[in-house]
């Protein structure tokens, strides 16, 4: 777990995007808006039972630019996340995520909201989805909208808890400073492959987490605990 840990020490991601080329402007600057897009949410994919309805934890997220374009890796960096999730009936869970933190300058906040859904379940082995609609807002340069959804597969591995599955990140940026030369949005899709590991401990849940696409490698870790 203590590879999860490294990225601690990073500072927040920025967004300070005005001093990037406006001739390549849409090119550098889309992989930092992925990584962004996919940190702002936090799906909690830790099962939940009917006698602890109420989940709650924190969560921190560091993405990585793996896109070629090295301008905006200065930029990345850290981004955390308050998640909750509370368990409806034994196949819905509502969501919700809250961000706030300085950057710089500004002050970013991000607010999620969404669901969750067991699909199929066979013992130990079920598939879940999840959608989360996200808006950040706060920075001078930039806000962001997204909708990110996640298909996982829960299993057991050697008695060890873990989930697979894939994800589509759906993202509309939107550009708040004039410059005649940049376009004034930027939007697209981020699919990218999602896999983790579930520590449970008697009365909370360690989650180390990935999430892979084609430009940003994102890593997070997950505390949260169930209450009644």
């Amino acid at each position: 777990m203590l590879t999860f840990l490294v990225p601690l020490k990073a500072q927040w991601i920025k967004f300070d995007l005005q001093n990037l080329d406006v001739n390549n402007f849409k090119q550098e600057v889309e992989p930092l808006i992925k990584a962004t897009s996919i940190s702002a949410v936090s799906h909690l994919n830790s099962p939940m039972k009917l006698n602890k309805r109420l989940r709650i934890g924190v969560a921190y997220s560091h993405g990585i630019n793996i896109s070629g374009e090295n301008t905006v890796s200065d930029l990345f960096g850290g981004y955390p996340n308050f998640a909750g999730s509370l368990l409806i009936s034994e196949n819905l869970v509502l969501k919700g995520n809250l961000s706030v933190f300085n950057s710089r300058n500004d002050v970013v906040q991000a607010l999620a909201y969404g669901f969750g859904l067991k699909l199929a379940e066979k013992e130990n082995n079920n598939w879940r989805l999840s959608v989360l609609f996200s808006k950040l807002q706060g920075p001078e340069d930039i806000s962001i909208r997204s909708i990110d959804g996640t298909v996982v597969y829960n299993l057991h591995l050697a008695e060890l808890p873990v989930f697979f599955g894939f994800g589509s990140n759906n993202y509309k940026a939107k550009i708040l400073f004039d410059d005649t030369e940049i376009p004034n949005s930027i939007e697209g899709t981020a699919t990218y492959f999602i896999a983790g590991l579930l520590y449970n401990r008697e009365h909370y849940t360690v989650m180390p987490l990935i999430q892979l696409n084609s430009d940003v490698f994102v890593i997070s870790i997950e505390i949260s605990g169930a209450f009644r």
